[in-house]
């Protein structure tokens, strides 16, 4: 998973079966800025969140939901300002 991110990000993620998943970013005030459903095939799948070049540069949070659990991860948004 790149981090900081620009337009995209990309997650590795290992299932332990078939099943939805989704994948939602948010802004540090906690609102959705963008949320994703995927199916997940066992072992490991390669998601890609496309549509993120038009968020401000910032700290998000990266949430994957999948059956019962939840994964999380701080992701920094940056792209060069001129």
């Amino acid at each position: 998973m790149a981090n900081p991110f620009a337009d995209h990000i990309t997650i590795d993620l290992t299932a332990p079966g078939n099943g939805p998943a989704t994948i939602e970013l948010l802004d540090m005030y906690g609102r959705m800025v963008k949320q994703v459903r995927q199916n997940l095939n066992q072992g490991l799948n390669n998601l890609t969140v496309y549509g993120l070049d038009g968020l401000a540069n910032g700290t998000y949070a990266l949430r994957v939901r999948y059956a019962d659990q939840v994964l999380s991860k701080k992701m920094l948004k940056m792209v060069n300002v001129k």
